[in-house]
């Protein structure tokens, strides 16, 4: 990434971009600063020439300085606090990560490969009550959570897991597909909805 570039400017310039000279593959794909009125777009290499006709535009930035204005408070919603956080309970549980070959809750999501996906676990007395499923290489690019189970319901155990998950991941954005059953909880977490035309792909974006 070290002659990737960004551009940060006002949604109303939109219609100005060249989806074919950026990283981005259209308007639905753009991430918007939290009151939706700025966007960004990135490149590699040369700077593609409809960027000089933006009039708001800020910039370019490196990937170091984007990142860091992407953890303010106008680009990101922090995570909110737990729910039904059972605090006694969590302190008693181990997060581990799963080995390679190692003993999962389930088997790897939609047909993957065991060794393609990682699995994290919480133990309460070396016995895994939740687990969560990443793929780290994504067909979108970014890592992915597959899946995430708690059988214990209701103390949080499955918020405090995805948190602890995300502090690896989440450099700039990890996607998770939910279900109906799942939205709820993700969207309680922090994910929010990342393509307006597919209601269960969620992200959380830093």
């Amino acid at each position: 990434m070290e002659n990737r570039q960004f551009v940060i400017f006002n949604v109303s310039e939109i219609n100005k971009i060249d989806f074919t000279k950026v990283l981005e593959t259209s308007e639905s794909t753009l991430r918007k600063s939290v009151d939706n009125t700025k966007t960004f777009v990135k490149w590699d290499g040369t700077e593609p020439s409809f960027i000089s006709t933006l009039t708001t535009k800020e910039g370019p930035y490196t990937h170091a300085q984007m990142l860091n204005i992407l953890a303010t408070s106008a680009w990101s919603n922090p995570i909110p606090p737990y729910e039904s956080y059972n605090e006694d309970l969590i302190s008693r549980v181990k997060f581990i990560k799963v080995p390679k070959g190692g003993k999962t809750m389930y088997a790897p999501s939609f047909g993957a490969k065991e060794g393609d996906t990682d699995f994290y676990q919480l133990l309460l007395e070396n016995e895994p009550v939740a687990e969560i499923e990443v793929n780290p290489k994504s067909e979108y690019g970014k890592p992915e959570i597959m899946s995430a189970y708690s059988n214990i319901k209701g103390q949080g155990l499955g918020e405090y897991l995805a948190k602890k998950v995300l502090d690896i991941y989440l450099k700039d954005e990890v996607f998770v597909r939910a279900t109906d059953n799942s939205k709820k909880f993700w969207t309680k977490v922090g994910a929010k909805v990342a393509n307006p035309k597919d209601k269960y792909l969620l992200h959380f974006t830093k």
